[in-house]
């Protein structure tokens, strides 16, 4: 009895053991997954950033030919 017990009592310590290094190696993956979100969120935003520049580059560069072409209609 004391034998049976005893073996019950090393399953039921390998089953937890066995849970908790399945729960490491999982938290451990999405860890590694939000790291990765993260910097692929990171890239997108200066991504954007970038675009946001380039287009008000492309703004500041079309408003003084808007100005001339409304000055060259005027005079017709």
């Amino acid at each position: 009895m004391v034998r049976k017990l005893a073996e019950q009592s090393a399953d039921a310590a390998k089953t937890v053991s066995d849970l908790v290094i399945g729960t490491q190696e999982n938290s451990q993956r999405v860890l590694e997954s939000v790291e990765e979100s993260s910097k692929a969120v990171e890239e997108g935003r200066e991504q954007m950033e970038g675009t946001s520049q380039n287009f008000a580059l492309i703004l500041r560069r079309c408003v003084p030919v808007f100005k001339k072409n409304e000055q060259f209609a005027c005079f017709y």
